[in-house]
């Protein structure tokens, strides 16, 4: 089998315990938001990459579907995958924006998503209020193209 029809291969790390070597589209983008504790350095590694194996609008679709799709699960384990979920989006917003800032469809989807969170549980709507909030900040800023551009 190929490297990407395999499981997700992980192999014990000296440092961090594992490394992520290698899976499936969908076994990559699930290791953002399973396991015990997300890896904020594979999930900054991740978005600053992933366009090399696919689009923004596919990643954004998955990240969608798996919200939706916690509503079947425990209430506890779907609270925490939406928690994640919100966390990953948030920090797409907030760290490459440009994969927004240039798509209507992209806006059209996080405006989903952050509706999809605030209709849940109450308790989620400060985490909509994040996103909405960042979406904002980010649309008012005056030049996308200046944060891609090192000043010297």
């Amino acid at each position: 089998k190929q490297w990407y029809q395999r499981r997700v291969a992980i192999t014990a790390g000296e440092k961090d315990g594992y490394t992520i070597e290698g899976g499936t589209l969908e076994q990559l983008v699930e290791q953002l938001y399973c396991g015990t504790c997300p890896d904020a350095d594979y999930i900054q590694t991740f978005l600053l990459g992933y366009k090399l194996f696919m689009q923004s609008e596919e990643l954004m679709d998955m990240l969608l579907q798996k919200f939706v799709d916690s509503e079947s699960y425990e209430e506890e384990q779907g609270d925490m995958v939406k928690l994640r979920l919100s966390n990953i989006v948030a920090q797409w917003l907030e760290r490459v924006w440009v994969d927004f800032h240039y798509s209507d469809v992209m806006i059209e989807k996080v405006d989903k998503f952050v509706q999809l969170v605030s209709s849940g549980h109450p308790r989620f709507l400060p985490v909509a209020m994040k996103l909405e909030n960042t979406m904002q900040k980010k649309e008012k800023s005056t030049d996308c193209d200046s944060a891609l551009i090192p000043l010297l």
